[in-house]
């Protein structure tokens, strides 16, 4: 069991460092608030080392709260979010779009966040300084268009009274306030001179505090590289599972300056390394500092779209997996998600549009008067066609994810607790947009709402851990015992330059503005790897030798500041010297089908599946395991060969030979067959896939009307004919497509098909396709020829298949028809027997697997090695 509370000793600050400057009348700013923290965690834990029984606490804060507190403190307007600030930018930029002929902007969000970036840089660097400032704008293209822009936002907020966080620092310098004695800024790297105003004028001195004061690095620090980036996180979270074990008051961090993109990996190896993989959330005894973007959590994703489902923004497939989210119960029974799946797969709208989705508990209502999720969507179809204002639509949301059982039926753990009541703080936030505009059209809320989820960070409250994951700036300054530091290449430190489109780029320079000098940047990230190296006893510097096929250097600033280090030979993966330890069992067969069991009674697929596969028959028969259908465009492979059989049906109804056909009759005939789509089914189709479908099936009649007439004489007796036939113990249902009768008297019995399968299984070995020899033994002694009609909009129509006498070519005549069946009854009635007593042996084959739906189960493919089957 690891240790879950953070021991005393292991709090990741040296409080020594600053001690000097621990007086009356001063206070500690940070750059984060995290720094803050662990600083007052140390200073209390110094006071208990020194015996004291009571003292006054460290005023220690970061830089942002200490702006909300003076906010507070001087009645000043509270700043707009980031979401409601990018909101006027965006409206500025695209009405001055409208305005403007000579240039547009192919995404107006992401040029006001470029343009928002650029209004706080002039803000913090105090560049606007009359008309100097607006000369310089001026005399190029982008900055004059940006000073449009921000001349139209600064106006629009003025006139509401509302202020960015820029125009809030702007507003603290103009205040008239008491000034404390002294103000230290702990290890800050950049502190803006808007900044430095505002704390000037709150306090009598500025002392800038560098803690990297230890005369000499430590001197266990080490450079690895590896080959890619996967065996570097296990091989790093081994080893800090090793050290945990060692000693686990050791305050270890792995520092990853792509956090957010590689937290999902370094979970998954830091779980294998403390053997939790399998286990709760809570149970990985590591703090990450870096949380989930609050819209991918499950709990509220499930939520949000559900509200998306009223836009008509939700896909097909969404919908679906929505239906089997442990969040919410939309449908009343397993049986009811059954039918509704079933029917969206069947209708396959492109899109779930407010039409569709009608179209679609239409048919859900006629199959299921009490469906639950149609009586949902009859009562909240229409919320999306209303405006009201955003509290409005925050409360109908509410009401809705209740009607929808939304947080799920059970009992939700500890981390989905949080996530709700996080998704009820940014919903409740959410009516701060009221005082932006009093009228919110569903889609534009929904926008705002998602924006603001996808901004909110979700990080479980977790007891406290000597082990950390964190960001780089989070990471600068804290103290730790053991460091690991990725990403140590050269083209991560330093950062590369990155100019603002609409800022002139000699002012960005001569200003120092971040990312605009590559020495400035080189310093930067010299102080913080400086940093690592000074308050740890040990760090370890990794980087991935190779992206792209292409060798990559490690950052040369580890070499001017450790330099006896040595660029390392690239590490391999080690040996694994552990025995596993197998454990096997025969699963050849399942559960045998009791005598009085309805699943005794089959269709004549399941015998195919048996054939083909005994465990592929077993899934589907006994464990109803029914891959899931296919949504596509257009009509689907199945809904083609429906209609064929439909269209032929409709063109023999009235007629027993090709000579009773015209063209009239294969034109209605057609219609006919793609009129017997559902309505909703045909309002979904796009018109031009009905007429393509429409010219594909009379084509295909007509082909096969043409061979017919020069075929020798036949009279068609019916089609899809009902017929059931018992054998061993189960009950086979199946439907003859077409009966005929030669002339020579014999019964012929047709099956339609795009392509004829392979008919070799039927003379020897195991009977793989035995649909028509199923037919040919129900309908008796009669029946002289078994035959598949290949019917194909791309090759030649053609009989194939066996028969007693020569019926036309292509169809192998069989010299001893009595033994043939004899052959097929013997082998139906060892997949009948089969199919009774459960086997289910795992048989790859060809004709079984290439369209198997369940690979995934049998993982065949696995132990044979991907793609290997027998044939």
């Amino acid at each position: 069991m690891w240790e879950k509370a953070l021991p005393s000793s292991s709090v990741p600050y040296d409080i020594q460092v600053l001690l000097p400057w621990c007086e009356p009348d001063t206070v500690f700013f940070t750059p984060n608030e995290r720094m803050a923290r662990a600083i007052e965690q140390a200073y209390h834990q110094w006071q208990i080392e020194q015996g004291s029984q009571a003292w006054q606490p460290l005023a220690v804060r970061s830089l942002n709260q200490a702006m909300q507190r003076w906010a507070l403190e001087y009645d000043l307007v509270e700043p707009l979010t980031q979401d409601e600030l990018l909101y006027f930018w965006q409206g500025a930029i695209d009405v001055d779009a409208q305005q403007q002929t000579d240039f547009s902007w192919l995404s107006s969000a992401q040029v006001a966040r470029e343009a928002c970036q650029a209004d706080e840089l002039i803000d913090h660097f105090l560049l606007d300084s009359g008309a100097h400032f607006k000369h310089l704008m001026s005399a190029e293209p982008d900055s004059a268009a940006f000073l449009r822009w921000r001349h139209s936002v600064r106006t629009t907020l003025e006139v509401r009274n509302l202020k960015s966080s820029s125009q809030l620092w702007a507003a603290l310098g103009q205040v008239k306030s008491s000034r404390q004695k002294r103000a230290v800024l702990v290890d800050f790297q950049t502190l803006t001179p808007l900044q430095r105003v505002v704390l000037e004028r709150f306090f009598e001195e500025l002392v800038d505090c560098d803690t990297t004061t230890r005369p000499e690095p430590t001197q266990a620090v080490t450079l690895s590289a590896f080959p890619e980036a996967n065996q570097a996180l296990s091989t790093i979270a081994q080893q800090i599972a090793a050290l945990h074990r060692t000693d686990p008051e050791a305050r270890i961090t792995l520092v990853a300056p792509e956090l957010q993109r590689d937290r999902e990996q370094i979970d998954y190896h830091l779980r294998s390394a403390f053997g939790v993989l399998d286990d709760s959330y809570a149970a990985l005894p590591v703090n990450f500092s870096a949380g989930l973007a609050a819209v991918d959590v499950p709990i509220i994703s499930a939520a949000l779209q559900v509200l998306k489902l009223l836009n008509g923004d939700l896909l097909p497939r969404e919908l679906i997996a929505l239906l089997h989210s442990p969040f919410l119960t939309l449908t009343a029974s397993p049986q009811e998600a059954r039918s509704l799946r079933k029917i969206i797969a069947s209708l396959s709208p492109r899109e779930l549009s407010l039409g569709a989705l009608t179209a679609i508990c239409e048919v859900l209502s006629a199959r299921m008067p009490k469906a639950r999720f149609a009586a949902f969507w009859s009562r909240y179809a229409r919320v999306s066609l209303q405006s009201r204002p955003l509290h409005e639509h925050a409360s109908r949301w509410n009401e809705m994810l209740e009607a929808c059982g939304w947080p799920g039926s059970r009992v939700v753990d500890s981390v989905e607790y949080q996530a709700q009541s996080l998704w009820a703080r940014v919903l409740t936030g959410l009516g701060r947009w009221d005082r932006i505009e009093s009228q919110w059209s569903h889609k534009a809320a929904l926008a705002h709402f998602q924006q603001s989820l996808q901004r909110t960070v979700f990080q479980p409250e977790t007891p406290t851990y000597s082990v950390q994951v964190l960001g780089t700036l989070e990471a600068s300054g804290l103290f730790f015992d053991h460091v690991f530091v990725l990403d140590c290449s050269v083209d991560r430190f330093p950062e590369t330059v990155s100019l603002s489109p609409y800022l002139p780029r000699g002012m960005q320079r001569a200003h120092l503005l971040p990312r605009t000098c590559p020495d400035r940047e080189y310093e930067l990230a010299s102080q913080l790897l400086w940093g690592f190296t000074y308050r740890a006893r040990s760090v370890a510097y990794v980087y991935v030798d190779v992206a792209d096929e292409q060798k990559v250097q490690p950052t040369p600033i580890l070499g001017s500041l450790v330099p006896q280090l040595t660029l390392p030979s690239v590490s391999e993966p080690s040996a694994d010297t552990c025995t596993p330890l197998w454990e096997s069992f025969d699963d050849t067969y399942g559960i045998p089908i009791p005598a009085d069991n309805k699943r005794r009674r089959v269709g004549s697929y399941h015998l195919a599946y048996q054939a083909q596969c005994p465990f592929k028959g077993y899934t589907n028969l006994r464990l109803r395991a029914e891959p899931y259908e296919s949504l596509v465009d257009g009509f689907s492979a199945m809904e083609q060969g429906s209609l064929v059989h439909k269209a032929f049906e409709f063109m023999w109804l009235y007629a027993s030979s090709p000579n009773d056909i015209t063209t009239e009759v294969v034109d209605r005939a057609v219609t006919e067959a793609v009129n017997s789509l559902t309505s909703q089914r045909q309002r979904m189709v796009p018109e031009v896939a009905l007429i393509a479908e429409k010219e594909r099936l009379k084509a295909i009649l007509m082909a096969s009307l043409e061979f017919d007439l020069n075929r020798k004489q036949f009279k068609v007796l019916s089609h899809e004919t009902p017929l059931e036939w018992s054998i061993d113990g189960i009950t086979v249902g199946m439907r003859v497509d077409r009966i005929e009768s030669l002339a020579d008297g014999a019964i012929a019995i047709i099956d339609y098909k795009s392509s004829a399968p392979k008919t070799s299984s039927w003379f020897e070995g195991r009977l793989e396709q035995p649909q028509l020899p199923l037919y040919s033994l129900a309908m008796g002694e009669h029946v002289g020829a078994a035959l598949f009609a290949e019917a194909s909009a791309n090759k030649p129509y053609a009989l194939k298949g066996v028969a007693q006498q020569d019926v036309h070519k292509g169809v192998k005549v069989v010299e001893d028809w009595p033994e043939l069946r004899s052959r097929w009854e013997e082998e139906v009635g060892v997949l009948a027997r089969e199919l009774v007593a459960g086997f289910a042996a795992v048989t790859p084959s060809r004709s079984g697997c290439d369209y198997c739906s369940y690979a995934g189960i049998c993982r065949i493919a696995d132990a044979l090695g991907e793609g290997e089957t027998d044939e």
